[in-house]
């Protein structure tokens, strides 16, 4: 059971679900419109080149919120203290973003790739756009996150032209980046960002961030270095074009991770504010509950790939269809992880993420290898259910322990 059930107000709760995962829509959608266009405009390869860029993108952007905005996410919410924290994470954001910027670029400038260079550009409007996000849900004000990928969504329909004619990663990247732009400064009025200073700053991660980032920081990177492993082994046995159609498989998916993402951007920060402890079979409710939700709709967009292919991909792509199968398994999986998931940063235990996430990644690559020499495609996307599987595993083992083993954050019994 969850204590302080009383004081859940459930048409609330739904209320914020249902802003939150039409925002999640919107946060993908962006990123969606463009990788549509570059896939019309340059075919699959033209999408397996976008797609290492984005990945280098999509490191930083873990990192990110890794030692800010989810910590910010968790974070108990005391009045006195709300616009120190709003003031401090985006200060905090931002130099992140320098900081990685000037790496990147100076890599990309090094390497004669453009693309990274352009990665580099967008990687201070993109985050900072990020944390605003985060933010808003944690103020409880999901409409304001909908207002900022909202005009993100609307910025990148505007490039659609442009990536018609010119579908390079660089392109892409900076019509992303540049679309973002449209969305902070729309809810710039109602979020009123300001900077912290340094030591302000240092003061407020040191109280309220440290003791999550940390492990989180550290599950972060290994994620994100397994992914990039993930898109530049199957690039490199396979090549760009199986790599883009490997990723337009996935494509066909994205609204259920959104729907699920939602449920996590209302659930964390109401359990953490509440100061609530989250019980082992109300865990396993929740893993099953959001499992049966992605199966059933997996199960619609495989039924329906073929009306899908047509409205998405037309023929610029041709994705197997018995490749959704492991790509429709991987989804159900992260479901159940994404409960588990849940409870750990509700329960500040983050070496538990840590441990999972090497674990999984470990296994999963050394498999992704041959899977994908001998397999292909397919053998690539039955590897990654694998990953998927060996997460769900371990972290349900360390969630769903006897109510007697459980324990709390000294931070959640105050």
């Amino acid at each position: 059971m969850i204590t302080g059930l009383a004081r859940v107000n459930p048409r609330r709760v739904f209320a914020l679900t249902g802003t939150s995962a039409f925002d999640q829509a919107l946060s993908a959608l962006s990123n969606f419109v463009i990788t549509l266009a570059v896939v019309r405009g340059g075919g699959p390869e033209a999408l397996g080149h976008y797609s290492v860029a984005f990945a280098v993108y999509l490191i930083v952007l873990g990192v990110s919120r890794a030692l800010v905005s989810e910590p910010l996410l968790a974070a108990r919410r005391e009045e006195d203290q709300v616009r120190d924290g709003l003031s401090a994470s985006l200060t905090a954001v931002l130099a992140i973003a320098v900081v990685s910027g000037v790496g990147v670029g100076g890599y990309g400038l090094l390497m004669g790739q453009p693309a990274l260079v352009a990665v580099a550009v967008a990687l201070p409007i993109t985050l900072v756009q990020d944390v605003l996000r985060y933010q808003a849900f944690w103020l409880r004000r999901p409409n304001v996150a909908v207002l900022l990928d909202g005009g993100w969504v609307l910025g990148a329909i505007l490039t659609w032209p442009i990536l018609a004619t010119h579908s390079s990663a660089t392109t892409a990247v900076l019509c992303w980046a540049g679309a973002s732009m449209l969305g902070t400064a729309l809810a710039i009025p109602a979020l009123r960002p300001r900077l912290a200073g340094p030591e302000a700053t240092r003061e407020w991660w040191h109280c309220k961030a440290r003791r999550l980032a940390g492990p989180m920081a550290v599950e972060s990177i290994v994620y994100g270095v397994s992914a990039q492993a993930v898109i530049f082994l199957v690039a490199a046995v396979l090549g760009a074009g199986d790599l883009g159609v490997l990723r337009a498989g996935q494509v066909y998916f994205m609204p259920v991770a959104m729907a699920l993402a939602g449920c996590a951007s209302v659930a964390i920060p109401h359990l953490a504010q509440g100061g609530v402890q989250i019980r082992s079979g109300i865990i396993a409710l929740l893993a099953a509950g959001m499992s049966l939700f992605a199966l059933i709709s997996s199960l619609v967009v495989i039924a329906a790939e073929p009306l899908l292919h047509t409205v998405l991909y037309a023929s610029a792509v041709e994705v197997p269809r018995l490749l959704l199968v492991p790509l429709a398994a991987q989804v159900v999986l992260a479901a159940c992880s994404s409960a588990f998931v849940i409870a750990v940063k509700v329960r500040q235990s983050g070496r538990d993420l840590v441990v999972a996430r090497l674990f999984s990644a470990g296994v999963g690559l050394v498999v992704l290898f041959p899977a994908t020499m001998y397999g292909g495609v397919q053998g690539a996307a039955w590897a990654l259910a694998l990953h998927a599987l060996l997460h769900v595993i371990y972290l349900g083992s360390r969630t769903l322990r006897p109510s007697g083993q459980e324990t709390r954050s000294p931070d959640l019994q105050k």
